[in-house]
This record gives structure tokens, sequence and C-alpha cells, in this order.
């Protein structure tokens, strides 16, 4: 309670818990002084770092995170050198949460933990630093023997706009391995360089689903007009999930060409689909919508018969029409 008050008085008598025999107190001390934010407790806090139990130790790291980062980061650094993994990992985690590229250099140190949970984490912090010093060695890290690793060293990649990185993160979507091709699809998604949407157009025609909805919303946050036919060629596709991916970066797109296709799936027999169909539809050209939409209404499926009169009616009265 004093803690979620936040007023820096209660922190002398929350320091004072902190050596509370009940692990209870100490733990509910620790948070608290995380939430209340007063730089008075750092020195407290480090000291909690060496307590028994793990969740004071876990949630004392997350608490210094929140405080003081001329301090704090190199006492986390340090903590990073112990013998317990979970520790490791932990501090891991909360030098990722202080953005603070002072700590790259043992982040990247840690990619080669011998435990594979430290070495997730050390990736996952590097994502939040976006230091150039650690392109080379989280692409290494794209070998890891690892999943979550490779993973978390993909996302981090993501996070980059250099070249090596990209280029990395391409070579990735031709694994063999279809969760490491969409994991790549994922990160480039967030790189917004333009040389990778020949790549990805490329994985649109993937044989896993997977793939090739990752690809579909990387190319709707990429937005480049070459996607816009192969999009629409995805529109066909026997996955939903995908074909709804398709309809949703279509509409991003905002093209012209994309209209008529977009009416086509007004009739999708997903209702998902046709939902994603009409909102990008309405974007584009609100003329169309009502029109498309008795047509739609003459289905000979009673399922998409319903939703087309609902949803015209709906239309209707948010638009004010007749």
């Amino acid at each position: 309670a004093l803690g979620k008050i936040g007023d820096s008085k209660a922190t002398p008598p929350l320091i004072a818990r902190l050596n509370e025999r009940n692990i209870y107190i100490r733990h509910s001390a620790v948070v608290a002084l995380g939430q209340v934010g007063d730089k008075r407790a750092v020195k407290p806090l480090i000291g909690r770092l060496e307590d028994y139990d793990d969740y004071v130790r876990r949630d004392a790291l997350f608490a210094l995170a929140k405080l003081d980062k001329e301090k704090v980061v190199p006492a986390l650094i340090d903590v990073t050198k112990s013998e317990q993994k979970l520790i490791r990992q932990w501090a891991a985690e909360a030098l990722g949460r202080q953005s603070d590229k002072q700590a790259t250099k043992q982040l990247i140190r840690l990619l080669n933990d011998e435990d594979n949970f430290v070495r997730r984490s050390a990736a996952a912090a590097l994502a939040r630093l976006e230091d150039k010093r650690a392109v080379e060695p989280l692409i290494e890290k794209l070998k890891d023997a690892d999943f979550g690793v490779r993973n978390a060293a993909l996302y981090a990649l993501g996070m980059t706009d250099e070249d090596r990185a990209i280029s990395a993160l391409s070579e990735v979507l031709k694994s063999p391995n279809a969760r490491l091709r969409q994991w790549a699809a994922e990160a480039l998604s967030k790189v917004g360089n333009q040389t990778v949407v020949p790549p990805l157009i490329e994985r649109l025609k993937d044989p896993d689903g997977h793939v090739r909805k990752a690809a579909a919303t990387a190319l709707e946050a990429l937005n480049d007009s070459s996607a816009v036919e192969p999009l629409i060629a995805l529109l066909e596709d026997k996955n939903s999930s995908v074909r709804q991916a398709a309809v949703v970066a279509l509409g991003k797109l905002a093209d012209k060409r994309v209209i008529e296709p977009l009416v086509g799936k007004l009739a999708d027999s997903d209702v998902y689909v046709r939902n994603e169909a009409l909102s990008a539809l309405a974007k584009l050209d609100k003329q169309r919508v009502v029109e498309a939409l008795m047509q739609v209404s003459k289905s000979e499926n009673k399922t998409i018969q319903k939703w087309a009169t609902s949803s015209l009616a709906k239309w209707r009265s948010e638009n004010k029409l007749k």
C-alpha cells in the first residue's frame, strides 16, 4: 500500500523492512520501493541482490531498474557475473529495461552464457539497446542451438537498420525451418527498409501458412505498392488467417487496384475476412460499400446473406443513410 501511494516519506520504513526475517515482508518492501522510486533505496536494494530468496533478488533487480540509472547500471552489470543462472537472467532483463549502452559489452558476453535462458534474455535486452556493436554477435546467435535464442536474436536484429542485419535476416527467410522463416519475416517488418520487399513477396508463396501470414503482415508495415498484385493473389489462399492478413495489408496500401478484389472478399467464407474487407473498403471507397453489400446480401449462402444484411443496416445507420 505504501508503494502505491508513491510518497517518498515511505522510503525509510520500507528500507527498514528489507531486513525482516519474513520473506514476504522483505519481498513486499522491495516491490514497494520500486513503486515509490526514491533514489535513497538504491544502495539498500543492491544489498538485497544477495538475498537467499529468488523472488526477493529478482524483484530487487526490477525495482533497481526503475531507479537511478547512473548507479544502477554498473551494479546490474556486476550482478550478471553471478554464479546463479537465474540471477544472470534477471539481471540481463533488468539491464534491458535501462536501455543504457554501457551494458552492451556485458550483454554481448552473456550471449555465450552456458544457460539458454540467459542467452535469450541477453539478446532481448540488446534489442532494447539498439547498439550497432551487437549486430555481429547477434548474427552469430542465429546459429544458436536453442530456438528461443535464435528468435530473440532475430527480433533484436529487426530493431536495427544496419545492412548487415538486414542481409542476415533475409538469408533466414530461406531457412528450411518454417518457424525461423516466420520469425525472420516478423523481424523484417520492423526494419523499414524497402530492399526487403522482394524477398518478402517471395515468401507469400511459402508452403507454410504462418510464414505467408507473417510476410503479408510485414509487407503491410513496409507499405510498398509493388506488393499489391502479389497480395491480391493471396486473397485466394486456402488459409483464412492468411487471407485476413492479405486483406488488412491491401487496405493499408490504399491502391485503387485493391477495391474490386476487396469487394469480392465481402463474400468470403470466413467472417473475420469479411469484416476486415468491409473495414478496408470503407476507408478506400465509401460509395462502393452500400452497392457491394446489397449485392452480397443476395448470396445463396444464408450465413453470408445474414452478415451482409446486418452489416448494411449498421453501415446505413452509422452513416445516416436511408
